[in-house]
């Protein structure tokens, strides 16, 4: 999932609705792929779209300081918003909703 055209912090927003589009259609191996892994997927698909695309930028961007830049907020901010998705995450994987 690694895009090297662009500068990975110049994605605007219909670009990374697009590529989580991309990552939607593409199927799970089901040979390959562990259970939890199965589960991680389907957890992450239930989060609603602004939840997947904070994760997708930490994600390839791999820093909460250069999501908080991407989305023009405080690097505070975007480590609260990862923090309460990682929550959210095991909450759906270990049924604690």
């Amino acid at each position: 999932m690694t895009h090297q055209t662009k500068n990975k912090e110049q994605y605007t927003p219909e670009e990374l609705r697009k590529l989580l589009r991309e990552d939607e259609d593409k199927e799970i191996d089901m040979m390959e792929d562990t259970d939890e892994i199965i589960a991680l997927y389907a957890a992450i698909n239930q989060l609603n779209e602004a939840d997947r695309i904070i994760l997708y930028l930490y994600a390839e961007l791999g820093s909460l300081r250069a999501v908080g830049r991407t989305l023009g907020v405080s690097y505070t901010t975007a480590r609260k918003a990862v923090i309460e998705i990682k929550q959210k995450l095991f909450d759906k994987l270990y049924d604690n909703t």
